[in-house]
């Protein structure tokens, strides 16, 4: 399932040897409240959004 969501305040990212290993960060859909989104799906918690796929529009 797709979900275009625009991002709200800081992403928490973490690379390793220029490979994204962690991200987190709170989204809004367009109908909706905002939500935390996480990646990769052992670092979910209940209150979080597994990502499985990720792709960035705009700037």
């Amino acid at each position: 399932m797709f979900h275009l969501v625009t991002v709200e305040g800081e992403v928490i990212s973490t690379f390793e040897n220029g490979k994204l290993v962690f991200i987190l960060f709170y989204g809004k859909p367009p109908i909706g409240r905002s939500e935390v989104f996480v990646w990769p799906p052992t670092a979910v918690q209940e209150s979080g959004h597994v990502i499985t796929e990720l792709q960035v529009y705009g700037t």
